[in-house]
């Protein structure tokens, strides 16, 4: 069961419990073996390395996953030829993430048959997280890697409304991306106006059931939980602001680099700033930091391609 004493900031109990509904009769993509055996590993006092290599080599298709996440410029400079050696490159902590994000692809690949949407999604979740890990090592903040889990987990109720409501499909991309300004003004309903509208709950309240499933770390589920909420003051942990801004600013970057007609539009990232004052505060980045930070990302994000 989800606290609804915690959750009620900003949402009412019906949406919660529609949520948990929701959750309920469509079921949670489950987290693979292989990776609570992974954790189980992780969690003792002395790791052995080897073993956790031999728990991946297990898995062929996961193995071709693994290292070609790991030989992404994203996350080495070294060509890693074995598990065991990008295992050693990366370290634990990256090797575990790139373990999730290959078994989240897996999860949603095996839960949905909609191949295209799929496809969509998952770009779009590795996109957000590589560059909320990018943005969080180039600002200096501790939550690299916490950054990358959270990108990667931030929209991951999409595909059960995809699969639960026919009619979801059609306002997807709003979900897989910001606020849109004029939303923020109050001139038409954000995405979870829209979704409460016509669900009775939203994807980010199903996403937080989603990450708790999956046993992810409560400052990730929460900043999930609130992803598209640019008011801050919400918040009474300062680490979870800090992980929501590098989500809100990493998805708008994103989003940027999808659009060709904000790629290189510098009036409107100004005006986008502008609304969004209390994350660049949380992360103390100001328009510059911003377009410089969106320069870099691009040029990351095409050599990834």
């Amino acid at each position: 069961m989800i606290d609804i004493q915690k959750l009620n900031r900003t949402k009412d109990d019906n949406s919660i419990k529609k949520a948990e509904e929701l959750i309920k009769n469509i079921g949670i993509p489950s987290n693979p073996k292989i990776v609570l055996d992974i954790n189980h590993e992780m969690n003792k006092i002395k790791i052995d390395f080897k073993v956790i290599a031999e728990l991946v080599e297990k898995d062929v298709a996961l193995s071709a996953k693994v290292l070609k996440i790991a030989n992404s410029p994203f996350f080495s400079t070294r060509k890693s030829d074995t598990i065991e050696q990008a295992l050693l490159v990366l370290g634990i902590t990256n090797f575990y993430n790139i373990i999730v994000t290959a078994a989240l692809r897996e999860s949603v690949d095996n839960y949905s048959t909609n191949k295209a949407f799929n496809d969509k999604f998952l770009k779009h979740s590795s996109m957000v997280a590589h560059t909320a890990r990018f943005i969080a090592k180039k600002i200096k903040s501790p939550l690299i890697e916490m950054a990358y889990m959270a990108g990667l987990f931030h929209d991951c109720a999409v595909p059960l409304f995809v699969k639960k409501y026919k009619d979801y499909e059609e306002i997807a991309g709003l979900a897989m991306g910001t606020v849109p300004i004029d939303a923020l003004k109050g001139n038409y309903k954000s995405i979870i106006g829209l979704e409460e509208q016509r669900y009775s709950t939203n994807h980010c309240i199903a996403g937080y059931m989603v990450a708790r499933s999956w046993h992810l770390n409560e400052t990730i589920c929460d900043a999930i939980c609130y992803h598209h909420y640019i008011n801050l003051e919400i918040q009474k942990n300062s680490t979870v602001e800090q992980l929501i801004s590098l989500l809100i600013i990493s998805e708008y970057i994103v989003e940027c680099y999808e659009s060709s007609s904000t790629r290189s539009n510098n009036k409107d990232t100004k005006e986008w700033a502008l609304l969004h004052r209390q994350p660049m505060s949380a992360l103390s980045i100001d328009i510059n930091d911003l377009l410089d930070l969106r320069e870099d990302v691009f040029e990351q994000l095409d050599t990834a391609e």
